[in-house]
Formats: structure tokens, sequence, C-alpha cells
């Protein structure tokens, strides 16, 4: 079993593989050079966690813990003469997935779209557009058992 910051970021990654743009180009990972074989392409990591109790042990039950998730994707794609509209339609097919998943929705209690940032990076003859969607994550846990979500 895997802590649940882990399960969310790797359902966010199923949910976003085959997508009509960036295809299996999904990484879930921070660290990962986006050379021409892998744009478009998307990028998943977790950002930040912060934490409260929601409940104290009460008669041998376990104490649960709130935890606020930032969970970053990264859509790349390679400069073109519509590069603002291949950003749009990567953030849109990546909203959508997120939307809608059964596997995500399992795991958290609450799923919303924070921001949207579009930015550009690289030289000029090889200008990489990024469009980061952040998304603030809700899910508990037991104090005492990071691996297993609690709805």
């Amino acid at each position: 079993m895997s802590h649940v910051r882990q399960q969310i970021r790797e359902a966010f990654g199923s949910a976003c593989t085959s997508l009509s743009t960036t295809g299996s180009n999904v990484f879930q990972s921070r660290v990962y050079p986006m050379e021409s074989s892998g744009v478009p392409g998307l990028c998943i990591y977790t950002v930040t966690e912060t934490t409260s109790d929601v409940s104290q042990e009460i008669g041998g039950a376990s104490r649960l813990i709130s935890r606020s998730l930032t969970v970053r994707v990264e859509g790349y794609a390679q400069e073109t003469a519509n590069l603002d509209d291949k950003l749009d339609t990567i953030s849109a097919e990546v909203e959508t997935a997120v939307a809608n998943s059964s596997d995500i929705d399992a795991l958290i209690t609450d799923l919303s779209l924070a921001s949207t940032e579009i930015a550009y990076t690289g030289e000029a003859d090889q200008l990489i557009g990024v469009v980061t969607l952040e998304y603030a994550v809700i899910y508990t846990s037991a104090f005492n058992d990071p691996e297993i979500a609690k709805g």
C-alpha cells in the first residue's frame, strides 16, 4: 500500500492518460525533461499539504486527520501557430478528465481547480508553452494510517 497522497497523484495520472492531445505522455514527476518526443505531454505532482485534526480518539477509535493537498498538472506543448489554443485544449481535456474520475472521487472529500497559469519557456527556436493547473484536494486519513483514505 502507499500513502494516500501517492494514490491521489496516481489517480490523476490514470485519469489524464490517453487524452486526445497528450496521449500517453504523462509523467508523475515534476522532474522530467519534456523534450520534443514528450511534447505535448503532462507532468503531475504534489506540491504542499497541510493537516488538521478533525476528531480525537474516543473509546479506541482512531483520530482522523483532514489533509489539504495541492496537486499540480503541467501541460506542455511545442511552439505552433496556435500555441495558446493548444494549451487551452490540453487544459480542457485535463479538467474534464479530472472532474469525471471515479478513482479520484473514491479517495477525496473535496476537489476544486484553484488556479490556471500559462507561461512560455525555452529559446526562440524551441519555444515551449506550459499550462499549469493547480488543484486543491481535501482528503481524510487516520492519524496512525496514512495509507487508507477515510470517506
